[in-house]
């Protein structure tokens, strides 16, 4: 298993703004888990693109892709994934305007 997400976020945090760099790997770590945490309920931007995304996968593949004893991962890359990143990259260019 690779880094939590908790770790890289207080990674970014730290790479991000290395005027704090006199803060603990515990502080980062909170402010990480803060900023994950605002992200918990997704905006209306984050919603539609994630449905957009949805709708460019082909329907039934989840329950094919069950019955044939496909990993997690590998369901998670072919459904999941492309909502997933489409919510984080609206997040990312959401400025709460509309």
């Amino acid at each position: 298993m690779g880094d939590s997400m908790v770790e890289r976020v207080a990674r970014a945090l730290r790479a991000a703004m290395p005027e704090y760099d006199g803060l603990n790997q515990d502080q980062w770590r909170d402010m990480a888990r803060a900023a994950i945490e605002a992200m918990r309920e997704p905006t209306e931007t984050m919603l539609h693109d994630a449905f957009v995304a949805m709708n460019e996968t082909p329907s039934g593949t989840w329950k094919a892709m069950k019955a044939a004893g496909t990993s997690p991962r590998c369901m998670f890359d072919v459904k999941m994934a492309p909502r997933y990143r489409a919510m984080i990259t609206a997040a990312l260019k959401d400025t709460g305007a509309g």
